[in-house]
């Protein structure tokens, strides 16, 4: 699965344990992040997923979360803060 997710964020912010992206409110949105965490907490079962819609019809939110060494691994795997803003790889092609 080789989406292009990141490349379609409004808004990308570090949090402290993970980051977040923001996207436009559309259904195609809804179903592209659907689809890509759902593959992913496979692939990644120590991310905690979030997808939050703003009131009014505002942008939609997916944070990435977990435990220590997660955004290490999210800055290694998709790149660094800042310039996440890549393709997405296949499950289990990134090396440590």
């Amino acid at each position: 699965m080789a989406e292009d997710i990141f490349g379609g964020a409004l808004r990308r912010d570090e949090l402290e344990d993970g980051y977040e992206f923001a996207f436009a409110e559309n259904a195609e949105w809804v179903g592209k992040l659907v689809d890509f965490f759902s593959s992913e907490r496979i692939c990644c079962p120590f991310f905690a997923f979030e997808l939050i819609f703003e009131p009014n019809l505002g942008s939609i939110w997916l944070r990435f979360r977990g435990a220590e060494g997660v955004k290490e691994f999210i800055e290694r795997v998709y790149g660094a803060p800042g310039q996440i803003n890549l393709t997405i790889p296949e499950c289990g092609s990134s090396s440590g």
